[in-house]
């Protein structure tokens, strides 16, 4: 088994906090409600370069960890929004695009990932989703 830091284990339990948070949300809270929270204020400086690319690093590994270890499948949209929520108290605005794409079968599939500065850094999708909607700066 790995060990981690202090750090590292705080940054897991904040992900669970958020990945629990949004997953409740997303069950109890009529989605017309919900959008507004979508687009959370950043209110700190935005850290740039270096600093910046780590700090996105660790909250996505910190969502994926927590994600993994969750005693109920998580899936793209709570994840999602677990990473927004901590990346925008970490003064570093996302865009999370939600795309569909029609299966074989005809049914439908829904995704959302997260994007920074144009790049897709949680949620990478797979080719063929047309972009309904983008929640975020």
């Amino acid at each position: 088994m790995k060990r981690y830091g202090w750090r590292r284990l705080a940054l897991a339990v904040e992900a669970a906090f958020w990945l629990l948070t949004a997953w409740l949300a997303l069950r109890l809270v009529p989605f017309r409600f919900l959008v507004g929270t979508l687009s959370p204020r950043v209110t700190h400086p935005a850290p740039q370069g270096t600093e910046r690319r780590r700090i996105v690093r660790q909250v996505c590994w910190a969502v994926m960890a927590a994600a993994r270890r969750f005693p109920i499948p998580i899936v793209c949209f709570p994840r999602a929004i677990a990473a927004q929520r901590m990346l925008a108290r970490r003064g570093v605005a996302t865009r999370l695009p939600y795309g569909v794409r029609r299966e074989l079968d005809g049914s439908l599939l829904a995704h959302v990932w997260v994007d920074v500065d144009h790049v897709t850094v949680l949620g990478n999708p797979t080719t063929g989703f047309s972009i309904v909607t983008i929640f975020g700066k």
